[in-house]
């Protein structure tokens, strides 16, 4: 009688350890999908790469083609730049978003093509920046990204600049006939 009391014992021991272990792994990998999803949010939040980055100039060359030049401030110089984006109307996931091509034209003055380079850490001037706008409408806003490879968990995606498409550049908008889309 004893033996069988503590074999159902063992029984129901057993099958409580099987579910705290099952509950044990559950929790180890939704907190590892958690970390993977939350941190680069975080990074980006409390450890920028870049946290300033500022529009100084922007020229209108005509048929849609701007050059931009500017100043930012790098926080971190171990991170390299894997690409510069920009969109207008919304981020690249959103329907109406459209891509706005960017060339590095500092890049061809040096002899180094449309390719991006590693900046060391600290203030200093960028550009310039031929901007190239896709066909119209263009949306309101303008959305200029880049994504740096900081270490080997995830590539860094920052937004460098959020703004009205108007104001950094007017020529969008030519007396009656406008050129950007509009949120109505």
């Amino acid at each position: 009688m004893i033996n069988k009391k503590i074999e159902k014992a063992d029984l129901r021991l057993e099958f409580w350890r099987k579910i705290l272990n099952s509950l044990w792994s559950l929790v180890f990998f939704l907190g590892i999908a958690i970390f993977f999803i939350v941190g680069p949010r975080l990074e980006v939040m409390f450890n920028p790469v870049v946290t300033t980055f500022e529009v100084l100039d922007v020229q209108y060359q005509g048929d849609d083609r701007y050059l931009a030049t500017g100043a930012m401030f790098k926080a971190r110089g171990n991170c390299t730049p894997v690409s510069v984006s920009a969109t207008a109307g919304g981020l690249p996931n959103e329907v109406n978003s459209k891509i706005v091509d960017i060339i590095f034209r500092d890049r061809d003055e040096q002899g180094g093509g449309n390719i991006l380079r590693a900046r060391p850490e600290g203030s200093q001037y960028w550009g310039p920046w031929e901007i190239i706008f896709p066909e119209r409408p263009i949306g309101p806003i303008i959305h200029i990204y880049v994504i740096h490879d900081c270490h080997i968990l995830w590539n860094t995606t920052q937004v460098l600049y959020r703004g009205a498409t108007a104001d950094l550049f007017p020529e969008m908008e030519d007396g009656n006939e406008t050129k950007l889309q509009s949120n109505d």
